[in-house]
């Protein structure tokens, strides 16, 4: 199994604008079959060196990896998104 996270720095992390966000992601539950899991939650503490949001996605291979980061569907939240993001990260290991 491969898990896949990005933890996401906002540029207006108010609570409302992470719920969009959020939604934003969550759009992409049922509607790609090489996701097998996902989550996305709020960060919980304070300080300079956290982040505001992480997604966390589990695939079968590296090979589900790729096909989810070219997919139209992934792609078009992306975009969505990418205005509201200050920063991001992204780990990628096999568990």
């Amino acid at each position: 199994m491969i898990r896949f996270i990005v933890v996401f720095k906002l540029v207006d992390n108010s609570e409302q604008n992470m719920a969009l966000i959020k939604q934003h992601i969550m759009s992409l539950e049922g509607k790609m079959p090489v996701i097998k899991h996902m989550e996305v939650g709020n960060n919980l503490l304070l300080g300079e060196r956290v982040f505001d949001l992480a997604a966390l996605f589990d695939f079968d291979t590296m090979e589900d990896v790729h096909v989810f980061e070219h997919d139209p569907i992934h792609v078009e939240v992306v975009q969505r998104i990418k205005p509201a993001v200050a920063e991001l990260k992204t780990v990628v290991y096999q568990h």
